[in-house]
């Protein structure tokens, strides 16, 4: 099983280095397939027990993408370490404010956290910037 993991490694970087190159010249269909192959490599780091150092290392690299983030932030949630999810949303909602629909989903997860964690100062403010549905 490793070794197909660590095939699994080489191919990921391959596509990764591809699609990086085809989003430099604009082509949005690369942007995510790039996002889509990072997320799988993180997976396949993780499953090879590769150190966390290593996998930080990686996933800084590509920090600039939405889905590495959203996975890093659920990720944090089953670990139970909501305070690194929350500061992860929180710093998607700045990077990503020009998409409206990551926004809104970021902020559903921020109200879904203060409540779990029964945050009502928290949770008030989050449900009073999403504003009537």
């Amino acid at each position: 099983m490793p070794d197909l993991l660590y095939e699994k490694l080489k191919i990921a970087d391959i596509l990764i280095l591809r699609n990086n190159q085809k989003v430099q010249e604009n082509k949005w269909t690369s942007d995510y397939a790039l996002q889509m192959w990072v997320v799988e490599r993180i997976k396949s780091m993780r499953s090879l027990d590769l150190g966390e150092g290593e996998i930080a290392g990686f996933r800084q690299e590509f920090w600039h993408l939405s889905k590495v983030r959203k996975e890093y932030a659920q990720q944090c949630l089953e670990a139970g370490n909501y305070e690194a999810a929350i500061r992860t949303l929180k710093k998607s909602k700045e990077l990503d404010a020009d998409l409206p629909g990551l926004i809104a989903e970021y902020q559903r997860q921020l109200v879904s956290i203060y409540k779990e964690q029964g945050d009502l100062e928290k949770l008030k403010e989050k449900l009073w910037e999403q504003g009537p549905r």
